[in-house]
């Protein structure tokens, strides 16, 4: 039997751990001559490109809305724009912190060459790692996977879905592709319930009276939300529990005796939470950095004493940034063979050469420019990163937030200062937000896990705040204590108003209000 895919992408990833600078190169030039026949290529001369510097010459910096007119050509039809052959989809991101969707048309290419092998480094890791992973593929509430959630259509008529609505393993025939949670009455939430809370909740009472061991959010707000979102629906569950009924049909044989223990055990405690319903929960898939690296053990608690968090990779919708290679123990190592990056400097505010890969130093900030193999040159991501060491000869990073031009200090420089502050109080932070109230001016809001038996200290947090170097740009306006639960409602508001469950993110700096 020949070395699995999985297994082989690994191989691969860690070899090249010592010469990423010759990795960069080789997919440099690989994605040049590919778009040389492009419209984007012909008009920025791909064909008298042969140097980093004479690339960087032609191609200018980049963010979406400037490369928007090329990508509304392609959904008007025309082909060969940003990269040659037809669109494979046209994926929608999982949305900035304004909660927009982005068009993204990308080619079959992409995943075969970016994608795919990512996760499937990825998995491979995390499997060897957690090998409960793989044993209880089938014993998984996934919030990512949903195929039949209703998509939005372009102007051209052609369907504008999530990542999370491709089912690359038939797309590829690969049942390495394959997620886990895809399987399961819980799995595939019926099209004809429009509404996403709805569908959320149909999981877990789909899932309720099951031996559930892991849950998949991706986005951890997602999982943060869920514990409210199960106690807001409590009586609900005990309700088409004993009934064996969702939305007054019947969906199960009727189970009133677990709809009595769950009653009892919210009447004991005050709430249901995952714990109560999923007693075997072994472990959370989602990302764990940015403000989920300072509330997500709050979180975790919710779900049981035993669980663990397995962090997902980082990504954006646009391109893989970063693998955590959970067998060799490393966390965040850049995907050096997804796409050619270079950095910009976030600490250095004038006009600056953008770094390359191995250039990056230990301690600093950068937001993540990208060439793709979906024909995005020079995109400016918006995404900060924090360099914290190296892996071989590439370095390894941590989310550090999005760039934003509402504040005066970076987001990677107000998650440090709050991450400092919650682990040198003992304050157990549910969640948190800066809100720019005037030119210069941040407010805070913020939750502990009690808002009863917790104080933040205002004072002594202002003291802080007013000593930490990093926030010479701002000032602390008003700061406001909020409940434990009123990020999580947020959430649940926004997604009710329409947002999908991935777009609403936890924000470092929300829009004004």
């Amino acid at each position: 039997m020949g070395i699995g895919l999985g297994q082989q992408h690994y191989a691969n990833f860690i070899g090249g751990l010592d010469t990423p600078e010759r990795t960069q190169d080789e997919v440099l030039s690989r994605l040049i001559a590919r778009g040389r026949d492009t419209a984007f290529g012909r008009e920025h001369g791909f064909d008298r490109i042969d140097s980093l510097a004479e690339f960087r010459r032609r191609v200018p910096l980049r963010n979406y809305e400037e490369l928007r007119p090329y990508v509304d050509r392609i959904v008007a039809g025309e082909a060969d724009v940003l990269f040659p052959g037809e669109v494979f989809r046209f994926i929608s991101s999982s949305g900035s912190t304004a909660g927009k969707a982005k068009v993204l048309p990308l080619p079959r290419v992409y995943f075969a060459e970016t994608f795919n092998p990512f996760y499937l480094t990825y998995m491979e890791g995390a499997v060897r790692a957690h090998p409960g992973l793989a044993a209880s593929r089938d014993r998984t509430v996934n919030f990512k996977w949903d195929p039949l959630r209703d998509t939005s259509v372009l102007s051209s008529g052609a369907p504008h879905v999530g990542l999370s609505q491709v089912n690359l393993a038939n797309e590829f025939d690969s049942q390495a592709l394959l997620e886990p949670g895809t399987q399961g009455p819980w799995a595939t939430v019926p099209a004809d319930i429009p509404a996403d809370l709805d569908r959320l909740y149909f999981r877990l009472r789909m899932a309720a009276g099951h031996d559930i061991r892991q849950f998949i959010g991706i986005n951890p707000a997602i999982l943060a939300a869920i514990p409210q979102l199960l106690d807001n629906n409590a009586e609900r569950l005990f309700a088409d529990l004993a009934a064996g009924r969702f939305g007054g049909r019947a969906v199960a044989a009727p189970d009133p005796a677990l709809a009595e223990r769950l009653s009892a055990r919210r009447a004991a405690r005050g709430r249901l939470l995952p714990a109560d319903v999923w007693p075997n929960v072994e472990r959370l898939l989602c990302w764990d950095e940015g403000i989920a690296g300072i509330y997500l053990h709050q979180v975790v608690a919710d779900y049981g004493a035993d669980v663990v968090v397995l962090p997902a990779p980082l990504a954006a919708s646009e391109v893989p940034l970063a693998m955590h290679l959970l067998a060799d123990g490393l966390r965040g190592v850049m995907a050096y063979n997804a796409a050619f990056f270079e950095f910009l400097d976030v600490q250095n505010g004038a006009a600056q050469t953008p770094l390359r890969l191995e250039q990056l130093r230990e301690g600093a900030s950068y937001a993540v420019v990208a060439t793709q193999a979906g024909g995005f040159c020079r995109y400016v991501l918006g995404d900060l990163l924090e360099v914290t060491g190296r892996a071989g000869n590439v370095p390894t990073v941590a989310y550090a937030g999005r760039i934003t031009q509402s504040a005066s200090v970076p987001e990677s420089a107000l998650l440090r200062f709050m991450r400092r502050y919650n682990d040198e109080h003992g304050l157990r932070l549910r969640n948190f937000t800066f809100v720019p109230a005037a030119q210069g001016v941040l407010d805070l809001l913020v939750a502990c896990n009690d808002a009863d038996g917790i104080d933040i200290g205002e004072h002594t947090l202002r003291q802080a705040y007013a000593a930490d170097a990093a926030m010479a740009g701002t000032s602390l306006g008003e700061v406001r204590q909020v409940p434990p639960a009123y990020f999580t409602q947020q959430w649940c508001d926004r997604v009710a108003a329409g947002l999908r469950p991935p777009q609403v993110k936890d924000r470092i700096v929300s829009p004004p209000r």
